[in-house]
């Protein structure tokens, strides 16, 4: 956020990788304590790292609209390729395969596009 904020008066480029949802499964309380009723631990401890993740990225959006440069900055938000592992617990159905194998499940890489004013929203490309 300090980088948004120290860099709103002239262009920049932002590169954010998060290592969540990747092994080790890790999340603070604060976290886990969302997803108490998931009993898997595993599982609930993959859910607590992507809403750790989801508050991460609010909290950047958050910080492009309070620096008023939310409708000049073009978002990406990648996904890296595949889903299931052992460590991970989730799934790609219907899709086959999983991360490091080259069937569908495991070569998809979901994507999404933000520009606001400029990108129309509710768009979806078309499937290769």
């Amino acid at each position: 956020m300090a980088f948004i904020r120290n860099h709103k008066g002239k262009p920049f480029f932002l590169y954010l990788a998060y290592n969540a949802v990747h092994a080790p499964l890790q999340a603070p309380a604060k976290y886990l304590d969302r997803f108490a009723q998931i009993q898997d631990t595993r599982r609930r401890t993959f859910a607590a790292m992507l809403s750790a993740l989801d508050d991460g990225v609010g909290a950047v959006r958050a910080a492009l609209r309070e620096a008023g440069v939310e409708k000049d900055t073009l978002l990406f938000f990648f996904s890296d390729n595949g889903g299931p592992t052992l460590s991970t617990t989730s799934r790609n159905g219907p899709l086959r395969g999983y991360k490091g194998q080259v069937f569908e499940g495991g070569i998809r890489v979901p994507f999404l596009v933000e520009w606001k004013g400029k990108i129309a929203g509710d768009r979806r490309a078309r499937s290769l």
